[in-house]
């Protein structure tokens, strides 16, 4: 069975749909044939063509939404780990405007599609989304225009300006009369004729009443305009208060990722039994994982005050994260409970810092021999089980703090057990 709307002469349509063409196949009615087999509508392909010709500026309910300054492969990716949680990448800031609203970056958009516009069930015939895309000799557009609202377990949008509420009705009425039904009944042409014809009515409407709006709200306001940077993923773009690119570089979870690429280095050293290489990765484990914690307390202080602190600021990375959490929580309006010493994910936190400061220090000493393993006390303390430990801790005071500080303040690094990130390798 047919699982998308096909050409009139049985060739498959694109996947891609360019903009020009989806605002033709919502205003213009002779471009979709209704047919006496399933799903009952067939494209006019060389309609479609003729009607492209002649475009000039248009507006377009797009299923798609246009995206700016970011390049298309950045966006696309945290768009897609954002479902994940946080911590995956560095994410999207407020500032980064990457969903148009306005005009677009003439150097820098591209259009992000979630469904495919011939697929059976959507409805490429009919002008129904919040958002409007208009395109113009000056450039592309992006607006919201409606609210999407539910009606009888159904979604539409809603909007003053215009009433989507006939089309919506006649949308659903198509689907549940002639999409959900058995496919392999007749179809009524003439009513499925009467209801496309009422269709396109509408559309003529709500496309009319989005140029209007358009017209209206047309920005006077220089739009941004710069070629797309290229980031990592412990980069995400802000903007200073005259609208030029800034990176903002999360080093938490850079050092967090370093921390765990270490961990499974160990692991696979210590089943070699290759001592000297466990305990080099065991080391640079630590290592990383105090850079984070310390990375982690510098960051909420910044939250906090809007200044970077500073080799000035003497504080312990925990004592930051507990100073900085609990100013956070207050300014909106809750209460914060601190990491604390009694708590295993303080010792273990702490631990760490003093091994960290060991490494650092050059102190030179002579070390304890563990009396079990009969290696040096300091070996035993960067082992897989400890370094494991020393992770899972990382992790559980950083979610911790930051699922007190939610939703105004994404964790840095992963927080959740049994993730898939980064191949697999294991997150303690």
């Amino acid at each position: 069975m047919k699982q998308r709307y096909e050409g009139l002469n049985g060739e498959a349509l694109p996947r891609v749909v360019p903009l020009p063409v989806e605002h033709v196949l919502q205003r213009y009615r002779d471009v979709w044939v209704p047919i006496d087999t399933y799903p009952y509508l067939a494209v006019d392909t060389k309609r479609v063509d003729a009607h492209c010709q002649d475009i000039g500026n248009f507006a377009v309910f797009a299923g798609g939404r246009l995206m700016q300054n970011l390049r298309p492969e950045e966006g696309g990716s945290r768009l897609i780990s954002g479902m994940m949680g946080s911590g995956v990448d560095a994410g999207l800031s407020p500032e980064s405007k990457v969903v148009v609203e306005g005009m677009a970056n003439p150097r820098a958009h591209w259009i992000m599609n979630f469904n495919d516009a011939f697929a059976v069930g959507m409805h490429p015939f009919a002008a129904l989304h919040t958002h409007y895309i208009y395109v113009d000799g000056n450039g592309s557009y992006q607006r919201k225009f409606a609210e999407l609202v539910i009606v009888d377990r159904h979604s539409r949008p809603r909007c003053a300006l215009v009433d989507f509420d006939p089309l919506a009705e006649m949308a659903l009425t198509f689907h549940l009369e002639y999409i959900n039904e058995p496919r392999d009944r007749s179809c009524d042409m003439v009513r499925l004729t009467t209801l496309l014809d009422a269709m396109f009515v509408e559309n003529e409407k709500i496309l009319t009443a989005a140029t209007a709006h358009h017209c209206e709200h047309a920005p006077l306001e220089k739009p941004f305009d710069y070629v797309a940077p290229t980031l990592t993923r412990y980069g995400r773009l802000t903007h200073d208060a005259g609208g030029q690119p800034r990176i903002e570089l999360s080093f938490a979870l850079l050092h967090y990722e370093k921390a765990l690429r270490e961990f499974d280095s160990l692991k696979a050293a210590a089943a070699k039994k290759d001592t000297e290489a466990a305990f080099v990765h065991g080391v640079y484990c630590v290592v990383a994982i105090a850079a984070c914690v310390e990375a982690t307390g510098n960051r909420l202080a910044f939250l906090q005050t809007g200044v970077h602190p500073d080799h000035r600021d003497k504080r312990q990375p925990l004592h930051k994260i507990n100073d900085a959490g609990a100013a956070l929580a207050q300014a909106a309006g809750r209460a914060f409970v601190p990491i604390v010493a009694g708590r295993p994910i303080y010792h273990s936190l702490e631990r760490v810092r003093e091994l960290r400061n060991a490494f650092m220090h050059a102190k030179e000493r002579d070390e304890e021999v563990d009396p079990v393993a009969l290696t040096s006390t300091v070996f035993t303390a960067v082992d897989e089980s400890r370094c494991r430990d020393y992770l899972h801790h990382l992790r559980l005071a950083v979610a911790h703090v930051f699922d007190q500080l939610a939703p105004e303040h994404a964790a840095p690094i992963v927080t959740r057990g049994n993730v898939d990130w980064l191949g697999g390798i294991e997150v303690p």
